[in-house]
């Protein structure tokens, strides 16, 4: 049975494409959350914001993976 599959977006050497999004997990397209840190980075919890803001944060995982690679193939060549 195969994994869950994951990508990275790696701007270490590239502008961000989505600059204005939050960190956020998008689950199942239908419910966004948004995560909450404070200024030092510590997690606060997470906002679930309504329908109306879907196609927003949809918008933003389109994008981003526009230009994410595979982090299998990311970490070969970058890892270690």
């Amino acid at each position: 049975m195969p994994g869950e599959e994951f990508f990275i977006l790696d701007t270490t050497d590239q502008e961000n494409p989505i600059p204005d999004a939050p960190d956020f997990w998008l689950f199942d397209d239908r419910i966004v959350g948004a995560m909450n840190y404070d200024g030092e980075g510590r997690y606060l919890g997470a906002e679930f914001p309504g329908d109306e803001e879907l196609s927003r944060f949809m918008a933003y995982r389109d994008t981003a993976m526009n230009q994410a690679v595979p982090f299998a193939g990311w970490w070969a060549k970058y890892g270690k």
